[in-house]
């Protein structure tokens, strides 16, 4: 396999990928002694000792520093005695069969994609600086209106995808997306009246309905001020509503003509799906509606909370959705170790380069979970809220 900024299958490069996927679940197959943990249970299920003596021989002898630099590609390491060769072989054989981390630095390369796929030529973007971000953290490409409510982080994601979302609906989906777990309708205020695509909002919880129309009517108000001095402004705000959408094999596409958008498939109109945080099983459900349903063009989805993929459905698992992995054998992960797969390897760095100062926390959580689970079991794996500035306390504190 590889390496690039990007991943893109087609059937020329399937076989490489189904390879690559193949030696994967022999490494995650390897070391599930290692994958199935939490460092919750550091003490109560002495994790310590799942480990090859011959590593933590060698482990034991580093600094939270060289532990950050061991998780580093290319990172090296002082070393006072030769590694053994089963330790080498797994540093280098995780960095081998992990996926592109990098984030691309711009959309040109979607751009040369979409171009390929529509053969309509170059397509131009038209704000380059969509990346750029003011010293106090808020993205430059979202005017106040849009922040408003909205942490940095969920300025880049919404304002990075937006990007995404609006090329793809121009270029495939004519100008329509149904943004599927819309919560409270950021991602698509600012498809809307940021970028003139037309949108759906699908959502099962009412509270984040109301929140949605509330927020909407707040834009509504700003928009009035801003058509006074620009009168370009799309008329048209996102439409929300409630939906419970469920597995395709349930309903069959006809579900999201019927329910969502009655008119879209009798005026020939396609549109495309759009999901931010697709929580669970709603991946896997929104990539199933898109190869069932002729109407729908492209789907854009940015994933989550992978530990609640359903595995045990013979009909519509979550995970996983691919025929050839659920051949494979070995190819089982458990809740913990799907729950791992959702933090950044690059949080674990940062936070051990920063010294045993902000790690004691996760020791003083070890330790109180192995005082819970001693004197009330049934407060296992509790849980429990974080405290600001713990590692300044003492575990007595």
């Amino acid at each position: 396999m590889q390496s690039h900024q990007y991943v893109h299958l087609s059937a020329a490069s399937v076989q490489g990928w189904r390879n690559y996927t193949s030696q994967a679940v022999q490494l995650l197959d390897l070391n599930r002694n290692i994958l199935d943990s939490y460092v919750l249970d550091f003490f109560t299920e002495d994790l310590w000792s799942r480990l090859n003596p011959k590593w933590t021989a060698v482990l034991d002898k580093f600094s939270p520093g060289d532990l950050a630099s061991f998780l580093q590609n290319g990172a090296s390491i002082k070393q006072e005695s030769a590694w053994p060769l089963s330790l080498l072989a797994f540093r280098a054989a995780s960095h081998a069969l992990s996926l592109p981390r990098k984030a691309v630095s711009s959309v040109n390369p979607l751009l040369h994609y979409l171009s390929q796929q529509v053969q309509t030529g170059s397509i131009k973007l038209n704000k380059p600086e969509y990346h750029e971000i003011s010293p106090a953290g808020q993205h430059k490409l979202l005017q106040h209106v849009f922040r408003r409510h909205l942490k940095p982080k969920k300025q880049h994601e919404v304002a990075r995808l937006a990007i995404v979302a609006a090329q793809v609906a121009r270029c495939v989906c004519d100008g329509v997306m149904v943004d599927v777990g819309s919560g409270q309708g950021h991602l698509s205020r600012l498809l809307a009246y940021g970028h003139d695509v037309r949108v759906v909002c699908l959502e099962a919880e009412d509270k984040f309905i109301d929140g949605a129309r509330k927020f909407d009517h707040q834009l509504e108000k700003a928009v009035e001020k801003m058509t006074r001095k620009n009168t370009s402004l799309p008329l048209l705000p996102p439409g929300p509503l409630a939906c419970c959408l469920p597995p395709p094999a349930q309903h069959g596409p006809t579900h999201l003509h019927q329910g969502v958008w009655p008119d879209l498939q009798s005026r020939g109109e396609v549109c495309g799906l759009l999901g931010l945080h697709t929580c669970g099983d709603l991946a896997p459900t929104l990539l199933r509606i898109f190869t069932s349903m002729p109407a729908c063009q492209a789907v854009v989805s940015v994933g989550c909370c992978y530990m609640k993929l359903t595995t045990a459905s013979e009909e519509n698992p979550g995970f996983p959705m691919s025929n050839f992995v659920r051949r494979l054998p070995g190819h089982a992960l458990s809740y913990e170790s799907r729950e791992v797969a959702c933090h950044a390897v690059e949080m674990y760095t940062d936070r051990l380069s920063l010294g045993t100062d902000n790690l004691k926390v996760h020791c003083y959580c070890a330790c109180l979970e192995e005082i819970l689970v001693k004197h009330w079991p049934h407060h296992y794996h509790a849980g429990l809220r974080s405290v600001n500035n713990a590692h300044h306390m003492d575990f007595s504190t």
